[in-house]
């Protein structure tokens, strides 16, 4: 009986005291592996060798890198970036428990020298990122966007080498929006 109790009072001690929460980090954090976007949706893109130093150039291009960093993301998730879109042609950011505006980040090449990042921002994005588009301008086209969500007003900057979207997407089941905002640029290696 008194090994029995001994026993308990020592599982006690060691489930109460010997198991910890894992919180996830309150920083931005680069995923190598899809979340954001199914699996079967990316085998169209290329691989490509990319250094952290190129995606660094790209994220600072785009105006994201200072937000980026601004939120505490550690200078290794640019190698952790670089070594997907080497190996997959596609990386993710994710900022959503990080004190910014931007919630995620995908990073893809679509050809040769050719970029696409994808980013979502729970409020209006900064104008750092936004080149000048304004949602107080006329919309410049639709977005017609995935899952059979009715279109939205877009606002389209195109300029040598890059071209910026900006829009809007609601939510169908709680009416709440988010901005999107999609840079495809073309790195002729002189960026």
């Amino acid at each position: 009986m008194q090994f029995c109790s001994r026993f308990a009072a020592a599982f006690l001690v060691l489930f109460f005291f010997g198991c910890r929460t894992v919180r996830p980090p309150e920083r931005p954090v680069a995923n190598l592996f899809p979340t954001l976007f199914p699996m079967s949706s990316l085998s169209s893109l290329p691989a490509q060798a990319t250094s952290a130093a190129q995606v660094s150039e790209i994220l600072s291009a785009i105006g994201c890198l200072d937000l980026l960093t601004g939120a505490g993301m550690l200078s290794t998730e640019l190698e952790t970036l670089a070594r997907g879109l080497s190996q997959r042609g596609y990386a993710e950011i994710d900022a959503s428990r990080a004190r910014t505006s931007l919630r995620w980040l995908v990073l893809t090449h679509y050809d040769t020298n050719s970029w696409r990042v994808i980013g979502s921002f729970q409020e209006y994005p900064p104008s750092v990122c936004r080149f000048g588009l304004s949602k107080r301008d006329q919309p410049t086209g639709t977005a017609v966007l995935a899952g059979g969500a009715k279109p939205e007003p877009a606002w389209v900057l195109e300029k040598p080498g890059q071209k910026i979207e900006m829009y809007r997407v609601t939510d169908a089941k709680t009416k709440k929006f988010r901005w999107q905002m999609v840079w495809s640029v073309h790195d002729d290696g002189s960026q």
